[in-house]
């Protein structure tokens, strides 16, 4: 049996409404706007099930992920967690495209921490590794999934990779430059909550509990270049280089263009180049291939 619960998180949209037409097949719990971490956690104390899947309220499951997920775990004991492909769609419901991500398998703690490759809709979750790991963090409104995946990882859950598309997710447009910015603060600080709090995990696997950190901050200096910050930007990298991480030598080539050639002239560049790239891979993604 499947167990479906929407946690309405202070909405004005008639969600109690919908739900309500559903009967006893759909339980509600309502509560005052509080984020998605803390409707997250909400609906996971209700939830009694030994599997567990996400789904936000403007994106789309398939009808095929539960079972098919479902059926790999109870036939694969080995692994913790079952995620597959996402397709992309856009705000009005047209198109749709893949994002070329990594699909590492079993322990996936030493990809994951320098960066995303899974949608929170995406996996099906044993119960048991996610009590191991605990719940969101309310004190971050952005990255929460990440630092959700990455306590997974660290704690000890195996990941397993189905090779399908079993989940979309909606892309809004009009996202400002400083909600981008934001973003990959945001990024940089849940790093560095990881490597304070998880550091012999890192050591276990070979991993410097600094260099996450470290390639994060250079990220966000990254970032800040891009909009138009290139003195921050190349403070933040600058700091960053002190420590040795994956591709410190792009980031320091980076901060020299910007330095040498204005944050102007790089911006442009890194436009052109994610054009080139996108019309490179369009045959296989449905004409796009990044977001």
């Amino acid at each position: 049996a499947v167990e479906c619960i929407v946690v309405d998180d202070g909405s004005t949209d008639g969600t109690a409404a919908v739900v309500s037409g559903f009967g006893d097949r759909v339980r509600l719990a309502r509560q005052k706007n509080a984020e998605r971490s803390a409707a997250r956690n909400a609906g996971l104390g209700l939830a009694v099930g030994d599997y567990i899947s996400f789904l936000d309220a403007d994106d789309l499951l398939l009808p095929e992920k539960l079972s098919e997920q479902c059926r790999f775990l109870e036939e694969h004991g080995q692994f913790d967690l079952v995620y597959s492909r996402v397709e992309y769609f856009r705000e009005d419901g047209s198109g749709g495209f893949q994002v070329r991500r990594p699909t590492p398998e079993g322990d996936v703690a030493g990809r994951l921490v320098f960066g995303n490759f899974l949608a929170i809709n995406s996996p099906l979750i044993r119960r048991e590794a996610m009590e191991r790991a605990g719940g969101f963090d309310p004190a971050f409104s952005r990255y929460e999934d990440w630092d959700f995946f990455l306590r997974l990882a660290m704690s000890g859950a195996r990941f397993a990779f189905l090779d399908r598309v079993h989940a979309r997710c909606r892309v809004h447009g009009g996202n400002t430059v400083a909600d981008r910015v934001r973003m990959f603060e945001a990024k940089w600080r849940v790093a560095e909550k990881i490597a304070a709090g998880w550091g012999r995990e890192l050591a276990i696997r070979g991993i410097d509990g600094a260099a996450v950190p470290a390639f994060h901050q250079a990220d966000y200096g990254r970032i800040r270049i891009l909009h138009g910050d290139g003195c921050e930007g190349r403070r933040l990298i600058r700091e960053a280089c002190r420590v040795s991480f994956p591709h410190r030598t792009l980031f320091r080539l980076y901060s020299l263009a910007a330095g040498l050639c204005g944050s102007r002239f790089v911006a442009a560049v890194q436009r052109l180049a994610d054009r080139v790239w996108k019309y490179r891979r369009a045959p296989d993604s449905g004409g796009v291939s990044g977001v």
